[in-house]
């Protein structure tokens, strides 16, 4: 990554972040402060963080899915809050999803709350999968229309 940053600092200001991805599993390996500002410019991590039921599992409102959905995030948010220490802040959750949740939709919308807390508590931001994919546990504009998610609601800064 070191000779990568630097042959694009060729072309890009120091301020523009290079954006190097890292899965939660792999995040212990580097080092603190892995890539200094003052050498490399502004870095900025991502990562996507993804859990769905078991085979033969359901994540449901009548099975306590909404308490299994969030055990099965709080292993990757340990790490996710531990590497974003270590690498001054400069992390994202570049990719999650509500895919795989049989859960109503006032649960759906307190685990999306609720992780949107935890990954802005980690991180400095996060963003569904996609904005207007086909499958609603994947798009944000399906979520909102199927589910009744607000997203100025879930993001804002007020709440």
């Amino acid at each position: 990554y070191r000779e990568a940053i630097l042959a694009a600092r060729e072309f890009l200001e120091p301020s523009v972040p290079v954006v190097l991805f890292e899965w939660t599993y792999n995040m212990d390996k580097w080092e603190e402060n892995a890539f200094p500002e003052s050498i490399y410019g502004s870095v900025l991590w991502d990562t996507h963080l993804y859990h769905f039921p078991k085979d033969g599992e359901q994540w449901t409102s009548r099975n306590g899915g909404l308490w299994k959905a969030m055990k099965a995030y709080r292993w990757d948010l340990s790490q996710l809050r531990y590497f974003s220490s270590m690498q001054g802040g400069r992390v994202i959750v570049g990719e999650f999803s509500l895919a795989g949740l049989s859960l109503n939709r006032q649960e759906t919308k307190q685990l999306l709350q609720w992780l949107v807390d935890q990954f802005d508590f980690a991180a400095v931001g996060s963003m569904v999968w996609t904005f207007d994919g086909s499958s609603t546990g994947w798009s944000m504009q399906r979520q909102s229309r199927v589910w009744g998610i607000n997203w100025r609601q879930v993001t804002s800064a007020a709440r």
